[in-house]
Formats: structure tokens, sequence, C-alpha cells
């Protein structure tokens, strides 16, 4: 059971507290622009592919694989299949990604009209 922990729940967790939590850190609390967001979730997405294969790496690593020979030997194609490898694991931290900046886009908009309200008051 424990194996089942560390190898798939707990990789899974690491992965959308990620997800949920890079954006909002990443972006600035003030920000009005829906291109300041989209480059917050760009920015976000390839952070959350390097330690989803980084992940991937120290998986292999305790399963006792011979990672760091095949990086020796074969560098290029070693980086290409774990980064794979972190692309496959999307199929977990994209939806909360997605969720995460179509909730950021609603407040962008929302603090938009706000500000446009207490213009008009003026």
């Amino acid at each position: 059971m424990s194996a089942v922990l560390l190898e798939i729940v707990l990789p899974i967790a690491v992965l959308a507290v990620l997800a949920a939590v890079l954006p909002l850190v990443l972006m600035p609390r003030s920000n009005r622009s829906q291109a300041v967001l989209r480059h917050t979730a760009l920015i976000t997405g390839v952070i959350l592919l390097l330690v989803s294969g980084l992940i991937f790496v120290v998986l292999h690593l305790a399963a006792g694989q011979p990672v760091l020979g095949a990086f020796q030997v074969a560098p290029l194609p070693t980086v290409w299949y774990f980064l794979r490898m972190g692309l496959l694991s999307a199929i977990v931290w994209a939806p909360v990604l997605a969720l995460g900046w179509y909730g950021l886009a609603q407040r962008i908009e929302q603090l938009k009209h706000l500000d446009q309200m207490r213009e008009d008051d003026r």
C-alpha cells in the first residue's frame, strides 16, 4: 500500500497542488491583463512539465533503474523520454491548470468591471 502512495498518489497530489497554486503565486495580484494571465499559464505549464519529468526521473531512480547511466550514454533521448512522460502526466495537471486559468480570467474581468464602475461614479 505504501508503494502505491509513494509512486502514484503523492506525485499526482504534488502536480495537482502545483497546478492550482503556481498561477496564484506567479501572477501579480493587481493584474488586469488577460495577456499577463496567458503568459503566467504558459510559464506554469512549462514548470509543471519540467517538475513532472523530474518526478519520473526520481521514480525511475527509486525503482533502481540506471537513469544516470542513460543520461550519460544518450542524453537527448533520455531527456526526451522523461519530458514525454511528463507530458503524458498532463492528463492530471492540465485540467487543474485550465480551471485555475478560467477562475483567474473571471477575476480579472470582475476587477476591470469594478474599476469601470468606480470611474463612472466619479
